[in-house]
């Protein structure tokens, strides 16, 4: 696949779904994790899975944040770091936040969006849901942009993030049907 990437792409652009957790990367000639980039990753998050965080509950909420005062934020600083020290490529993790990727593809760029639904709404019971949000949530689920991605035409492995989310947007709407 990587002969594939460097004789016969210009720009490739690796895109996966529901991988449990949100990655954005650079994939490397010959399968390293340094050197020439020759392709973009893209992996999105389920909205439903679990992922890293979920299964690690225990050790991440009991023993670091519980038992030795760490905060929530402070033990997924460790968790990002720790994944972009392995890989130089690394451009954006979240493996706390359930969400998909928007993604835009024009002759220029590739342009992607990691949207997340906030987690607390997510582990909520459907009375939490009831009486915070006043039914089931279908699109009215409240929502975050995570990171803004572009990816540059003719560049291979070109990956910039920025904080400029909003490239995308989203129309939020009761399901009525839903509550009957």
């Amino acid at each position: 696949i990587f002969r594939v990437f460097e004789e016969e792409t210009v720009t490739p652009i690796v895109l996966g779904g529901d991988t449990h957790d949100s990655w954005a990367y650079q994939l490397f000639k010959d399968g390293n994790y340094t050197g020439e980039p020759i392709s973009v990753g893209i992996a999105g998050p389920g909205v439903t899975s679990g992922g890293t965080y979920n299964r690690f509950t225990d050790a991440f909420e009991k023993t670091l944040v519980g038992n030795l005062g760490y905060s929530n934020e402070e033990v997924l600083e460790v968790v990002y770091d720790a994944f972009k020290d392995w890989n130089d490529g690394m451009e954006y993790t979240d493996v706390y936040h359930r969400g998909f990727v928007a993604v835009e593809l024009t002759k220029t760029k590739a342009t992607y969006e990691f949207i997340h639904i906030k987690t607390e709404v997510l582990r909520a019971s459907f009375d939490e849901i009831e009486d915070t949000y006043g039914g089931l949530l279908g699109t009215n689920a409240p929502f975050f942009c995570g990171v803004h991605l572009e990816s540059e035409a003719g560049r291979p492995g070109s990956l910039v993030a920025s904080d400029s989310c909003g490239s995308f947007s989203f129309r939020s709407s009761p399901m009525p049907f839903l509550n009957s």
